[in-house]
């Protein structure tokens, strides 16, 4: 019998096969995770100085802007909603960032500039769009009342917009590293294939 021809059930794991693949895993999932978490001091802050300015002239007196807001040692325990809106906002653009970077993983091996995943199908930029406004919708109806787009300031809407951009490149990044060992394992496949073909070969 005929071995099979490049099975991908065949792999040839390295010799720090699992360090590698928790690593790549691990930068995959970092920046994406820390972004948000670095505009949530934007929210927090900019929401607190608009929902909570009696609050915020008891306890931060000398507080002018997010950046004082996050400094003041006072506002630890608050838990009103200028910091569930706030968590609300960031959650959603945690999810933003996935969605855009999502699209690096229809095809592990192939960037997104050889290969766009829309290409063959049209359901990945219906699947997208549909992830937005459905994110959009949860921040509608999850933030409080007295939260609004107008409170915070410009330059959050513009990051929000940027931040899937490095991350998704990120992504693009690993992922290179991620085809190089594949494209040893299918050497290793061929060969292998070769091999075995003329062992079976009538002689």
């Amino acid at each position: 019998r005929v071995p099979p021809k490049n099975d991908q059930t065949v792999v040839f794991p390295s010799r720090n096969e699992g360090v590698r693949l928790y690593r790549t895993m691990l930068l995959k999932a970092l920046l994406p995770a820390i972004f948000p978490q670095l505009m949530h001091l934007i929210v927090f802050g900019e929401l607190m100085l608009e929902m909570e300015p009696a609050f915020i002239e008891m306890r931060c007196p000398s507080a002018s802007s997010w950046v004082d807001v996050v400094r003041c040692d006072s506002l630890e325990e608050y838990s009103g909603p200028a910091r569930i809106s706030a968590g609300v906002i960031v959650f959603a653009l945690f999810v933003f960032c996935n969605i855009v970077v999502s699209t690096s993983f229809v095809r592990r091996f192939e960037l997104i500039t050889d290969y766009p995943p829309w290409r063959d199908n049209k359901i990945v930029i219906w699947a997208l769009v549909i992830g937005v406004l459905i994110t959009i919708v949860y921040v509608i109806l999850a933030v409080d009342e007295a939260a609004s787009g107008s409170q915070l300031p410009w330059y959050f809407y513009a990051l929000s917009v940027l931040i899937p951009l490095p991350c998704l490149v990120w992504n693009e990044w690993c992922k290179r590293e991620e085809a190089k060992q594949e494209r040893r394992a299918d050497k290793l496949r061929r060969l292998q294939f070769e091999t075995r073909l003329g062992a079976w070969s009538p002689r």
